[in-house]
């Protein structure tokens, strides 16, 4: 019989307008109190400016913020939606 269970994560509010690093710690802080598994950011550099690009006019960069969150907790697993290559 294998283990089979749900895992959940979080998608961690690193961008749209309101992104900060006192919600970030506090997302993290959520799912480790919850036993959640992972937490997620999202990834995009230099976006165009538009309507549709509005969301991401406040970003927090994706790697750095993982290596952040890893020092807060050592536990939770850590991912990207995406990571934007050839802009690095």
């Amino acid at each position: 019989m294998s283990d089979r269970r749900i895992e959940f994560a979080l998608a961690l509010p690193n961008y749209r307008p309101g992104a900060s690093r006192e919600g970030i710690q506090a997302a993290v802080e959520t799912c480790s109190r919850l036993g959640w598994g992972s937490v997620w950011t999202t990834d995009h550099l230099l976006p165009e400016p538009s309507d549709a690009s509005a969301d991401y006019a406040t970003i927090f960069e994706a790697l750095s913020t993982l290596a952040y969150i890893g020092g807060l907790d050592q536990q939770i697993r850590l991912g990207t939606s995406v990571i934007v290559v050839p802009m690095r």
